[in-house]
């Protein structure tokens, strides 16, 4: 199974924008189905800050034991910090629904 990273002008996007936008439209659906069968959804979203993301980040490369830790996209996921925001919050925002609420209670560390 292919790893899905919902960002539409990035270069680490791995899904089409066909597989993007249904996602979109049909996780709405999905939480409904879920909770329609007595199913209990709770959504969480943990996100450390750039800044939290950016000290971990010097560490793995200065600390040599934890260059194994290190991948090819940590730079770039940096250097595209607010394009993935952005996209995080699109996701929200098309998938909160009133069934399963999820967007307005985000907390970042």
């Amino acid at each position: 199974m292919r790893q899905k990273v919902f960002e539409r002008s990035a270069p680490l996007t791995t899904s089409t924008d066909e597989e993007y936008y249904r996602f979109l439209k049909r996780t709405p659906a999905v939480e409904k189905a879920i909770l329609d069968d007595d199913i209990i959804l709770i959504k969480y979203w943990f996100e450390g800050s750039q800044e939290v993301q950016c000290e971990r980040l010097e560490k793995r490369i200065e600390d040599p034991r934890k260059h194994r830790k290190l991948s090819p996209m940590d730079l770039e996921a940096q250097e595209l910090w607010e394009k993935y925001s952005k996209a995080k919050d699109k996701m929200f925002l098309a998938t909160d629904s009133k069934h399963a609420p999820g967007s307005s209670s985000t907390q970042t560390i």
